[in-house]
């Protein structure tokens, strides 16, 4: 089923952009915010973002993996005409498989599709294709993926939308760690990494960009990665105060782009042809 109707978001109806007032009261930002519980536990079952949790280990500990040749049990189409697959993401339930232009659920169970949408923005720009760049990811009943300069969050159950963060920025990486997605928004070395809440699509804070990385993996109330303005350095960013607490060059001019992995207090990052920690 696919959909393409134009929704209207819980982050709008609610507050439309917190600015407004009720009888002549501002209402406070924190009725809108959920706690960030940053939790890095996983549901059985389940492959909710890249690599599996947000250390980027790909462990998946207690799952049942293919020791035998296994059988195709179905098959699914979900390609678009440019051919482009993005990582797959499931739930005990439902695979999820961006293509550049559609967003598709199937039936774990039977390979049946669930839905699909071509559009999901939000009113002015509804009729704006979808052009993933990054993710999907699940959330808390949801899907996050960076689209053409903004990040979507949509209803894991029909694919309509939630609500659109603009992040005036292609990301190489989105993480989300229990309630909060983090997203470098702004342009260039002028990029801040943000944490975002994952239910209102509201802004927790923001780096000044000078302190901004992008969000590879997570551990231990610590987000690492890539520093935006110095080439060849990784660093981390506190998550409880948005700054940077460390930075490090790794002295490399071939850096394979893609997320660190956070191991027994290591951290591990790829440049082509080895692997350093």
């Amino acid at each position: 089923m696919s959909r393409n109707r134009s929704p209207v978001t819980r982050r709008q109806a609610l507050a439309v952009g917190i600015g407004a007032t009720i009888g002549g009261v501002m209402l406070p930002r924190r009725w809108f915010e959920s706690a960030p519980k940053h939790t890095t536990q996983i549901d059985p079952g389940s492959w909710p973002m890249e690599r599996y949790d947000p250390a980027r280990t790909g462990y998946a500990p207690g799952t049942d993996g293919p020791i035998q040749t296994p059988d195709i049990s179905w098959q699914a189409t979900v390609a678009d005409e440019d051919e482009y697959l993005s990582q797959l993401v499931c739930s005990k339930e439902t695979v999820y498989a961006a293509t550049e232009h559609t967003l598709t659920a199937v039936a774990v169970a039977t390979g049946k599709r669930r839905w699909q949408t071509e559009r999901f923005g939000t009113f002015l720009d509804y009729e704006k294709p979808l052009v993933v760049r990054v993710g999907p990811c699940l959330g808390d009943g949801q899907l996050l993926l960076g689209s053409d300069q903004d990040l979507y969050a949509v209803d894991q159950t029909d694919g309509s939308a939630q609500w659109k963060y603009e992040l005036r920025s292609n990301n190489k990486s989105i993480l989300r760690v229990g309630r909060t997605v983090y997203a470098v928004s702004g342009v260039g070395n002028d990029g801040s990494l943000t944490a975002i809440d994952i239910h209102s699509g509201l802004k927790r804070w923001e780096t000044e960009p000078s302190q901004s990385i992008h969000p590879y993996a997570y551990a231990q109330e610590h987000v690492v990665g890539e520093v935006i303005d110095h080439t060849q350095s990784i660093g981390a960013v506190d998550v409880s105060t948005g700054m940077r607490v460390w930075e490090r060059a790794i002295g490399i001019s071939n850096y394979y782009y893609q997320p660190a992995c956070v191991s027994r207090m290591r951290l591990f990052i790829v440049e082509l042809g080895r692997c350093m920690r």
